[in-house]
């Protein structure tokens, strides 16, 4: 699945539906936020306008929904909004969390992928165990909730938190499934975030949540092959295809060694611009 950005739409704003349904440059999915962007009075009403938004966005989004963390008193009701929606982000995850969201919408007779949100120094020891849960789709990384729990501000060098941020990628694929990269909390700062962005790639981030349409083109080039990526894949994938079929599995490929690996990779990004492609018509 696709998912290069995703922006958060607090749902006590149906306001911003409109907007995000004539945006210029769309997201891969949105998200609708029932956790921190709702303040504590508005989410009980906020909850009952899920329905209605996933309606109005479905024709253009996967809709996903980010429900209040587990515990909270706002947990289960949060869950049964969920049905209606194409998934489920947990904030501040925990293995006991994911799995009573999985145990829960099972109840309610709805199986969905789960986004656990890595947000705490218990959620990062715990990374790898989340991602391998059934149902699981991607970890997800919330960069200043994991600051806060360890007693540190959010920077934009991201030093405070760099061992997280390295590791999450590498659980994730451990496991078979996507990392999507946190919220950059600048949002006047397009350049800080391109650049963070392409750093988040380079550490294995398939995409990030993003919290104004801004961010949206950025992430979305960012975490797209470049030509330079694209040219070189679809040389890679004709000739070592051309080799195999002769019996040999190692090239010379613009004087570079190419090998089953790198077909993989080049397979891989040309699996990613054709769906990117499909995703503009």
């Amino acid at each position: 699945m696709l998912l290069r950005s995703l922006l958060y739409i607090p749902a006590n704003k149906p306001r911003y539906i409109q907007s995000a349904l004539s945006m210029t440059e769309k997201p891969d999915a949105i998200i609708l936020d029932l956790e921190d962007g709702v303040p504590n009075d508005q989410k009980d009403a906020a909850r009952q306008s899920i329905p209605e938004e996933v309606a109005a966005l479905r024709s253009s989004y996967r809709v996903f929904i980010r429900v209040n963390s587990y515990g909270s008193p706002w947990f289960e009701d949060d869950l049964k909004a969920a049905v209606n929606c194409d998934g489920v982000l947990l904030p501040k995850a925990t293995p006991e969390g994911v799995a009573a969201v999985i145990g829960r919408l099972a109840s309610l007779g709805v199986v969905l992928p789960v986004i656990p949100l890595v947000e705490s120094a218990a959620g990062v020891v715990n990374a790898h165990y989340m991602a391998s849960m059934k149902q699981v789709m991607a970890l997800g990384f919330g960069a200043g909730d994991l600051a806060v729990d360890l007693g540190l501000t959010w920077s934009k060098d991201g030093l405070e938190y760099g061992y997280a941020r390295m590791k999450i990628p590498v659980d994730a694929a451990a496991a078979g499934v996507i990392a999507l990269d946190g919220v950059y909390m600048d949002l006047d700062d397009l350049e800080g975030f391109e650049r963070d962005s392409s750093i988040s790639r380079r550490l294995g981030f398939k995409g990030r949540q993003v919290v104004h349409p801004n961010q949206v083109p950025i992430a979305n080039r960012v975490y797209a092959p470049t030509e330079s990526e694209i040219d070189w894949a679809k040389k890679v994938v004709q000739e070592y295809e051309k080799a195999a079929s002769t019996g040999i599995g190692a090239i010379r490929v613009d004087n570079e060694l190419v090998d089953y690996m790198h077909y993989k990779m080049a397979r891989r990004i040309l699996d990613t611009y054709e769906e990117i492609k499909k995703r503009k018509q």
